[in-house]
């Protein structure tokens, strides 16, 4: 590979070297659904004193599998 010392090291100048643990921007749709998630939160005793824990747990839950940003697999 082009870049690469022996043994497969980057340069110590190399751009990717220096910014190795640089992290991809955070989609703007996830960021309004975890502040939506945390109002909901937040408001939790109102769903329980109106008696709509069902609705509550239905709705956060829909928030949290179908809008949560996926595991990077490479992180282990």
């Amino acid at each position: 590979m082009a870049g690469l010392c022996e043994g497969g090291i980057e340069p110590p100048g190399s751009l990717k070297a220096r910014h190795g643990r640089v992290q991809h921007p955070v989609k703007k749709s996830y960021k309004i659904n975890q502040m939506q998630v945390e109002g909901m939160v937040s408001r939790y005793q109102q769903y329980k004193d109106r008696g709509e824990i069902d609705i509550y747990l239905r709705t956060l839950s829909y928030r949290l599998k179908f809008h949560a940003v996926p595991e990077d697999e490479s992180k282990d």
